[in-house]
């Protein structure tokens, strides 16, 4: 899975996960999937490898993303899926009231 991917899903948990074993976990599946959603429908897929085009757990891949300065797409990447995470968390960040843009 693509590393951004994963850190908005942590994101997600971090503002709407339980504080209790009790506590519902719908809330967090639904945000969850919607994350995952957002992001395959503007880039296509949430796997790393399919999204850079390399293998970065081999030396190949490694040298590919390198030489075809692959952080740069890696970057929108990232700067999307916080964008997608921080839209579903949105009433949580001002403590549970939206703010007025």
């Amino acid at each position: 899975m693509c590393g951004a991917v994963s850190g908005g899903i942590m994101v997600v948990g971090l503002f709407t996960g339980r504080s209790a074993s009790t506590d519902s976990i719908t809330e967090t599946y639904r945000k969850v999937q919607k994350l995952l959603e957002e992001f395959r429908l503007r880039f296509g897929s949430t796997n790393c490898r399919e999204l850079t085009g390399c293998d970065l757990g081999t030396d190949e891949g490694q040298e590919f993303f390198k030489k075809n300065d692959i952080k740069k797409t890696c970057r929108i990447y990232t700067e999307g899926a916080t964008g997608i995470a921080l839209s579903l968390v949105e009433d949580r960040l001002s403590g549970g009231r939206r703010t007025k843009a």
